[in-house]
């Protein structure tokens, strides 16, 4: 019931949320100069046992299709039976097709998210393989280019091109080249030997997922929190990574924060530094637009003991200096202390959350309802 009435009012209930803060402002709360976010494994109401691979959806599809036929024929013979007895055209709608048990509806959902998840897995393949493309094409050019050089009647090196003997510019190219391609052919065979995707058959949406206590099936709650503990944005995902989450949530966050700001007077209120643990530790993360953030790079209770000692290391990838430039900040004493209030700050908030009177386990109406005999083995 709590579920329906929230897939019914959603767009109300996102309005009474920023109601809310709006209040909380006017109340002296949100303080928003640090802002700490994480995620928490909830359990969707869904067993893992209800998972299936795509063969098995393929078939239950396949069998449908072939007991529709088997329906629309039999109508078929009975309508043209009644017709020449001369009893009318019939019922054309077997009983057993009246009902709403969503059963088509399920196995499409947990087709589209095999599919989906399918789609994940090749994106990492696929830029591999452009990458690889690309650091072949400018090896053969550097090589092209110096090969013009060397070539009869013009001046240049004078010496046979080859591999003891092509040049460091153009070695540099094709070891970049080779790198790139054997990554591309790693990612490739992770990709098939990956064991075949399975969906859930009562929540398609929902996923497996890793916890401190063992596998669930279920979805991955982030949460953004203020100094004082107020909960500025939430989202759920099925993806059970949080380093695809932090960008939208610090854009949600700022936009709660601006929001608050605008209700009390205060339209420059916005967000000093965002905190969040190793797991949004990523180069996108740290490049991307927003306010200062503070990512762990390691999962130690002693951030500056996971950074490396001596000089920071340089790159003229920007890229990864801008990893190495926040390996070097976690070493800095005010930035261990300002790191350290993460866990005050939004730790008790999901603790509070999934205690013995809270949020263990919910189910999202937007799944169909569940199949009939779902519980029979695969096949």
């Amino acid at each position: 019931m709590i579920s329906r009435f929230r897939a019914r009012h959603a767009e109300a209930l996102a309005g009474l949320f920023a109601q809310v803060l709006t209040l909380c402002a006017r109340a002296g709360l949100g303080q928003v100069g640090v802002v700490a976010i994480d995620g928490t494994k909830i359990a969707a109401n869904a067993s893992l046992d209800q998972n299936r691979t795509e063969d098995w959806f393929r078939q239950q599809a396949k069998s449908m299709l072939d007991q529709a036929a088997a329906v629309d024929a039999a109508e078929d013979k009975a309508a043209a039976e009644k017709a020449a007895a001369g009893d009318g055209p019939g019922d054309r709608l077997a009983p057993g097709w009246r009902d709403r048990s969503g059963r088509k509806e399920r196995i499409k959902a947990a087709l589209g998210e095999i599919e989906a998840h399918h789609a994940e897995q090749d994106k990492p393949v696929r830029e591999a393989e452009r990458r690889a493309g690309e650091a072949r094409r400018a090896y053969e050019r550097a090589a092209a280019e110096r090969a013009a050089k060397a070539a009869p009647g013009r001046r240049g090196p004078g010496r046979p091109i080859d591999a003891a003997r092509e040049g460091r510019a153009v070695a540099q190219a094709r070891r970049l080249a080779e790198r790139a391609e054997q990554r591309a052919a790693r990612l490739q065979t992770v990709r098939e030997q990956a064991p075949a995707r399975r969906a859930n058959v009562t929540d398609p949406q929902s996923r497996v997922m890793k916890t401190r206590q063992g596998w669930i099936q279920g979805y991955n709650n982030q949460t953004a929190v203020s100094q004082d503990g107020l909960i500025l944005a939430t989202r759920t995902s099925n993806d059970p990574a949080d380093m695809h989450q932090l960008v939208p949530m610090m854009d949600a966050a700022a936009q709660a924060a601006a929001a608050m700001g605008a209700a009390v007077g205060e339209p420059d209120r916005e967000i000093s530094t965002v905190v969040a643990d190793a797991g949004y530790f990523s180069e996108s993360n740290l490049q991307a637009e927003g306010p200062d953030r503070l990512i762990a790079a390691g999962k130690r209770h002693n951030i500056a003991a996971d950074s490396p000692r001596g000089a920071p290391r340089t790159s003229t990838d920007p890229r990864r200096q801008t990893c190495h430039s926040m390996l070097a900040r976690l070493r800095e004493p005010d930035a261990v202390d300002l790191y350290r209030q993460r866990a005050a700050i939004v730790e008790p908030v999901n603790g509070h959350l999934k205690d013995r009177r809270g949020l263990r386990r919910f189910a999202r109406e937007d799944s169909p309802p569940p199949l009939p005999n779902s519980r029979s083995p695969p096949g």
